[in-house]
C-alpha cells in the first residue's frame, strides 16, 4: 500500500468514525463523499493513492464535517446534490432532490414515449431546484417546458441549475402560487412534487430535514392540502387527453384513489410503486 493511499484511508476512517458516533446513517458513504468532494478526487484517484489529500483539503473536510454534525444536510454542506445523472447546485432555498422524484421524471418520460407525444408542452408545478424540469427537458429535447414556483428564492436556484445545463432558452420560469398566474395556458402534461408531509408530523422530522424550506414540506392536514388543490384545478389547465403526474406520500394512495375515482374530469388512474413498494407516483389522464 502506498503512503498516499494509507494517508487517504486513515483520514477517511477518521471522518467515518465521527459520523458514526453521531448516529448518522450510511456514515461510510457520507464520509467518502465529503473527503473526495473537498479533495477533488474521483474514486480511482482516491483508492489507488494516485492523489493525496493535502492539508487544505483536510481542513475543508473537517470544517464540513463540523457543519454536518451540527445538523446541516449533506447536500447543503456540499452545496450540491445528485439527481437523475446530474449534479445540481442546492442550498436551503429549495427542497433537496430525492431518488423518489427521479421515479416521477422516469414515469413522465416513459408515458410521453409510449403515447408518442411529439413536442409535448409540459408544466413542472412547484419546480424548486428545477431538477424535474431540466431532467425532463434533457430526456425530451423536443418538449416545451414551463417551470413555476411560488418562491422567488427557489426560482433563483432553479434558474442557476437550468442555466448551468445550457437550458436557459428552453425552459420558461414563472413565479406563481400553483396555477395563479398560469390561467391562460393548457398543457399536454403537468408534473409536480408538491408538499405532502402532514403538518402534525413536521416537528418529528429529522433535524436535517427541518433545515429545508417548510413551504416545500408542509402538505397541510393529512398531507393532502396542496395535492387536493392541484387535482381540483388541473383539469382546466390540461388539454383533453393530457396527463397529471404527482409524487405523493406513503399511505396517501388509498384516499387519493377514492378522491380521484369520484372526479369525472379524470380517467385511467394508476399509481407507480417506488423501490420500497410504496405507491409513490399518481398518474391520471384528463377526460
Amino acid at each position: 500500500m502506498s503512503d498516499n493511499l494509507r494517508e487517504n484511508l486513515s483520514f477517511l476512517n477518521e471522518i467515518e468514525s465521527r459520523l458514526k458516533e453521531a448516529g448518522i446513517p450510511v456514515s461510510r458513504y457520507e464520509a467518502e463523499t465529503l473527503v473526495r468532494h473537498f479533495g477533488r478526487m474521483d474514486r480511482i484517484d482516491f483508492f489507488t493513492g494516485k492523489k493525496r489529500l493535502d492539508a487544505k483539503a483536510r481542513a475543508a473536510a473537517r470544517a464540513a464535517l463540523a457543519s454536518r454534525l451540527g445538523g446541516r444536510p449533506l447536500a447543503h454542506v456540499l452545496k450540491e446534490a445528485y439527481f437523475d445523472g446530474h449534479t445540481l447546485a442546492i442550498d436551503d432555498r429549495a427542497l433537496i432532490p430525492r431518488p423518489e422524484t427521479e421515479l416521477l421524471v422516469a414515469s413522465a418520460a416513459s408515458l410521453l414515449d409510449a403515447r408518442k407525444v411529439k413536442k409535448p408542452s409540459i408544466l413542472d408545478l412547484g419546480t424548486g431546484s428545477g431538477c424535474i424540469a431540466l431532467s425532463l427537458t434533457i430526456r425530451r429535447p423536443d418538449c416545451r417546458m414551463t417551470a413555476s414556483d411560488v418562491s422567488a428564492a427557489a426560482l433563483a436556484i432553479a434558474r442557476k441549475n437550468i442555466k448551468d445545463r445550457g437550458l436557459g432558452k428552453r425552459i420558461k420560469l414563472v413565479q406563481s402560487d400553483l396555477f395563479g398566474r398560469l390561467k391562460t395556458r393548457t398543457w399536454d402534461m403537468i408534473v409536480s412534487n408538491p408538499p405532502y408531509i402532514p403538518e402534525d408530523e413536521i416537528s418529528a422530522l429529522p433535524r436535517e430535514v427541518l433545515e429545508e424550506p417548510l413551504l416545500a414540506l408542509n402538505g397541510g392536514p393529512e398531507g393532502l392540502g396542496i395535492i387536493r388543490k392541484i387535482l381540483a384545478e388541473a383539469p382546466d389547465r390540461l388539454k383533453s387527453g393530457g396527463w397529471l403526474l404527482m409524487e405523493i406520500g406513503k399511505g396517501q394512495s388509498k384516499k387519493l384513489r377514492r378522491l380521484v375515482g369520484d372526479d369525472k374530469a379524470y380517467r385511467y388512474l394508476r399509481f407507480v410503486r417506488d423501490h420500497a413498494g410504496i405507491e409513490r407516483i399518481l398518474v391520471v389522464e384528463r377526460v
